[in-house]
């Protein structure tokens, strides 16, 4: 977690758990109905946002698990990030839809649709971007607010991986294709 107290992991066989990171102590478990893919904390390190091959990604209460929202996609969820402000959920399916998700309703912001499955998502560190990288070899950055696509950096093979630099400035993305 971003505070250093918490440790969240998922599984194929569908919870995802949170420890604490020094006593080694559950905390919390979040089950699915299917393998969590995808896990990460918000900013302030209360919730933690999980992704399932059941089509879901939810947001957990990271102390005792209690579930905040549940955002549906039609396919497996692979991918997700909370926005640095905490007010956002950014979450990458197998059948080639990110969207931005209101982290405390659920409510579905804005929808970016690649050609294939998307596999790393991340936020700008304003919030006001996102990055996705696809199985159709782009990384894309796109509006938080509208969906509106920006940039698209191309790679030979799929993007396993998506990140902004610190001040927003800078996207790097890495491939299959042995490059970033």
């Amino acid at each position: 977690s971003p505070d250093g107290a918490w440790v969240v992991a998922g599984s194929d066989e569908g919870p995802a758990r949170v420890w604490s990171a020094g006593s080694g102590d559950e905390s919390s478990c979040m089950t699915h109905d299917n393998a969590v893919t995808s896990v990460a904390f918000s900013p302030d390190s209360a919730w933690v946002v999980s992704a399932s091959g059941d089509g879901t990604a939810r947001v957990w209460d990271a102390a005792t698990g209690q579930e905040r929202a549940r955002m549906t996609h039609e396919d497996w969820v692979g991918a997700v990030a909370f926005s640095p402000d905490g007010a956002s959920v950014l979450s990458g399916s197998s059948n080639g839809i990110a969207r931005v998700w209101d982290a405390a309703t659920g409510q579905e912001r804005a929808r970016m649709t690649h050609n294939n499955w998307v596999t790393a998502v991340a936020f700008s560190p304003d919030s006001a971007s996102v990055v996705s990288g696809s199985y159709d070899g782009t990384a894309r950055v796109w509006n938080a607010v509208t969906g509106q696509v920006r940039a698209r950096m191309t790679h030979s093979r799929y993007v396993n991986s998506v990140a902004f630099s610190s001040d927003g400035a800078w996207v790097v993305s890495g491939g299959e294709d042995d490059t970033a």
